[in-house]
């Protein structure tokens, strides 16, 4: 989708954000990294490059955590760098109206924003933009939440429990009937599919394939 919209993008060499770590209270520990992480990124970013992530955790860490955390200037100026990569896509699309150019897919989808992308206020202008797709009907709940919460859901002690609270949502989707789940949330689209047995897709999929970049998977 970048290259279709000649969006030129150079894929950062960095070691993990340790989102998993931040939530386990470990920060301390980890706080040369995320120095380390801060630096290196703010270098190849420059001062005209956006920092985009894929995953919404590691966004939410670096964006409301590292600024907490390392009380530095180089924080603050990364978090106001940083956003999420499929919402800048987007906004450009809506910006140039490239939507025109958007081939039609008749599928109902069910479209999941992630806690940490609501914190953010992040995931709206993608789900947008997936709206004016010909064809397509979007369904959402967009005060659900799957309850895989970080590092939460993972857990054999909380497992059964998780799925207990993210409940609501699977219902909401099961009883929308939809072809495919969207979400940007890998963690999320693990929980969703265990729980209900639909085939998950990333939003920028469906974007691909309205661009007819790409198919859809079957």
């Amino acid at each position: 989708v970048f290259q279709h919209l000649k969006i030129k993008t150079i894929i950062a060499e960095h070691n993990c954000c340790n989102a998993a770590g931040v939530a386990l209270g470990k920060s301390g520990k980890l706080r040369q990294k995320m120095e380390f992480l801060t630096q290196k990124l703010l270098q190849q970013a420059g001062d005209d490059r956006k920092v985009l992530f894929l995953e919404p955790s590691c966004l939410l860490t670096v964006k409301l955590e590292y600024p907490k955390i390392l009380r530095s200037a180089a924080a603050g100026k990364l978090a106001a760098k940083s956003m999420d990569a499929t919402d800048f896509a987007a906004s450009i699309m809506m910006s140039n109206e490239i939507v025109s150019s958007f081939g039609r897919i008749p599928l109902r989808i069910y479209y999941h924003n992630p806690c940490h992308h609501k914190v953010l206020g992040a995931g709206e202008i993608t789900m947008q933009l997936l709206q004016k797709i010909p064809g397509m009907t979007v369904i959402s709940d967009g005060d659900a939440c799957c309850s895989m919460a970080g590092t939460f859901g993972l857990k054999k002690r909380f497992f059964d429990l998780s799925l207990k609270i993210g409940d609501h949502l699977f219902k909401s989707i099961e009883k929308a009937r939809p072809d495919f789940v969207a979400t940007p949330c890998t963690g999320c689209a693990l929980q969703i599919e265990q729980a209900t047995g639909y085939k998950i897709l990333h939003p920028a999929q469906l974007i691909a394939a309205a661009l007819d970049l790409e198919p859809l998977p079957e």
